[in-house]
């Protein structure tokens, strides 16, 4: 009977190995099928050669002609000017509480995610994204938690875990290491699974507890990696280890995350529930241009390419009628030797050519080949084409730092060149700030999750003198190691807790041009007073705004200096004003009652002079009775 039993045991477990076996094989054909729509993408809209064109690399061009190729790098230019365009500066991120949820969680939170924008240097990452985003069309963001657990005994043996340490991350994923299912039309947010590919040593895979069936991996060879190339991905790992290559897998339709590798059958580690509790996977995906046929986007670059090829054959042409003119002579026969010949046709300089003359004239015996001069037609094309290329990108001339021609070369003409390509930027800023919104998101939905050490935020700003008063009255205002000051305070998940709304404030990650920023301040201050606006709280905000914006603290100093000196003068010229008001009040009181009082004895007297008129007359009559 027991015999019976252990063949049961066996037979089940070799049943859920062979189960295991065929759901990773099927996962990985998955996987291929995918990766292979990647390809076809990739094809289709040069991601390679347009990296590799940014690169500097026109390998394609150079060797299949005879003549020299320059190496115009539009790409390059045309990158290098729109990024920090897009991006140069960290976003100001405003979160706002939902219904239920406290104002004071959204204060912290807003604190704390534009904190660790800075600190976590998120903005360098997001750079990468648009790097990834101009050239192939899409990028993608991952964000996570690590911690490292640890473990301690009481007194009465009891064991206790406790968090050594901790780390919120968040990266730039290279677009090639990310694979989801091909169908999907708006990445992330319909994707059904997107594995993640992630190269680790055999070594270090092998050593890691948390993965399993490992003892038998094997090395990965890596795509596309040649012996040919000094520069292929294959020698960028250390030549004595050994990588390969894992696929984690984030399985949304089973709320499932597993790893697999095409070195083994069997998981790598077995599906496990969903890590975090945030909406979606912890992955955010930029795409600038959408694709009405393709999910993974339209690159910038990819639209002005062709226009890129035109101007460097145009310029190919223009060198080599340059070079042909300057180095082909017609030779009379007979008069120059063939070493000569070869030394000239070298170009060496300072060589000495010998020639034998017989007595004619030099100009009979060699003359250059009198070639034609260079259509002039030739420069209007190539301007033509130039405006092609700006028309398809948007970007003008003079913004990659060139001259920019113009009809009446005036100032004027130039700011609606650039107000022009601005318009054609903005609905790539919306689409970057709603990529940012997505990342704020899910860093805040792991702040909610795992933030259960108290997590510092150092803050800078005037509002914080109030809000050092609120923050007592969050709920771990009373835990150990609680700090609430106005450089800085602490908070923990039970502080944050509720949904929130995410908005990018407009426009704070675009660059802003300080003199003109200046210069639109001092015509505002021109023109308070033609409305009727005294200097006030609006002139000294206009005056904070330019100290803040020269940079210069002593001159910001000075200008708070005077801020609080006016408020004072004002201060006193009010309470001065409110002196003799109640002053001309009190002796406008006192005259009215003067004159009352004049009024009312002159008015006595007129009585009583009435009365002895009355009192005279009457005795007269009396008396004449």
């Amino acid at each position: 009977m027991a015999r019976r039993e252990y063949k049961d045991n066996d037979q089940e477990k070799t049943d859920k190995m062979r189960d295991e076996a065929s759901a990773v094989q099927k996962w990985l054909t998955k996987i291929d099928h995918a990766k292979r729509y990647k390809k076809k993408v990739a094809e289709r809209y040069h991601w390679e050669g347009l990296t590799e064109k940014y690169r500097g690399e026109f390998a394609g061009l150079q060797d299949s002609s005879d003549v020299y190729i320059p190496a115009l790098n539009y790409i390059f230019a045309y990158v290098k000017a729109e990024i920090p365009r897009l991006a140069l500066r960290d976003p100001k991120i405003s979160i706002n509480p939902k219904k239920g949820t406290s104002i004071l969680s959204s204060k912290i939170l807003q604190k704390a995610i534009n904190y660790i924008w800075r600190t976590k240097k998120i903005k360098r990452e997001n750079k990468k994204n648009l790097l990834d985003a101009l050239l192939v069309g899409h990028s993608w963001f991952k964000s996570g938690y690590t911690g490292k657990f640890g473990s301690i005994e009481d007194a009465n043996g009891r064991q206790f875990e406790f968090i050594e340490s901790e780390d919120f991350f968040g990266y730039r994923v290279p677009y090639n290491n990310i694979t989801f299912n091909p169908d999907a039309n708006d990445p992330p947010y319909d994707c059904q699974w997107i594995a993640h590919e992630v190269w680790m040593s055999v070594e270090e895979a092998q050593k890691n507890k948390a993965f399993k069936h490992t003892q038998n991996l094997s090395a990965s060879m890596k795509e596309g990696a040649t012996q040919d190339d000094p520069m292929d991905a294959e020698r960028r790992f250390a030549p004595d280890s050994n990588m390969v290559k894992m696929y984690e897998v984030w399985n949304k339709m089973a709320g499932e995350v597993f790893t697999i590798t095409e070195g083994c059958e069997y998981y790598i580690s077995a599906p496990a529930k969903w890590p975090y509790a945030m909406k979606g996977f912890p992955f955010s995906f930029l795409r600038l241009n959408d694709d009405p046929m393709c999910p993974y986007g339209l690159p910038d670059c990819y639209m002005f390419e062709p226009q890129v090829l035109e101007l460097i054959k145009i310029r190919a042409q223009e060198l080599d009628h340059i070079k042909r003119f300057n180095r082909q002579l017609l030779l009379a026969e007979g008069h120059m030797s063939q070493d000569a010949k070869d030394q000239f046709s070298q170009g060496i300089t300072g060589a000495v050519l010998e020639i034998q003359s017989n007595g004619r004239p030099l100009g009979d015996i060699v003359a250059p080949i009198p070639y034609p001069s260079i259509q002039t037609d030739i420069y209007a094309i190539e301007d033509r084409v130039q405006q092609d290329m700006v028309r398809t990108h948007g970007q003008t001339i003079n913004e990659q730092g060139g001259l920019q021609k113009t009809a009446t070369r005036s100032l004027g003409e130039l700011n609606n060149m650039n107000e022009g390509a601005n318009n054609r930027r903005e609905d790539k800023i919306d689409t970057i700030e709603d990529f940012i919104e997505d990342i704020a998101s899910n860093q805040v939905a792991l702040l909610q999750q795992f933030a259960d050490m108290p997590f510092y935020v150092a803050v800078t700003g005037d509002d914080m003198q109030e809000m050092v008063q609120e923050l007592q009255q969050r709920p771990s205002a009373n835990d150990q190691g609680a700090i609430q000051t106005a450089n800085g305070f602490t908070f923990t998940k039970e502080d944050i807790q509720g949904e929130f709304d995410f908005e990018v404030v407009p426009g704070s990650t675009k660059p802003f041009d300080s003199a003109q920023k200046l210069a639109m301040m001092m015509q505002i201050l021109d023109t308070l007073p033609k409305l009727g606006i005294q200097p006030g709280p609006v002139t000294q905000y206009i005056g904070t705004q330019i100290a803040d914006e020269l940079d210069m603290a002593g001159f910001s100093k000075a200008v708070q200096d005077e801020i609080e000196s006016t408020k004072q003068r004002m201060q006193q010229s009010a309470e001065q004003q409110q002196q003799q008001m109640e002053l001309t009040v009190a002796q406008s009181a006192a005259d009215t009652q003067i004159k009352a009082e004049r009024e009312a004895t002159k008015q006595s007297m007129v009585q009583l002079e009435a009365a002895k008129l009355f009192n005279i007359g009457g005795a007269g009559e009396s008396h004449g009775k």
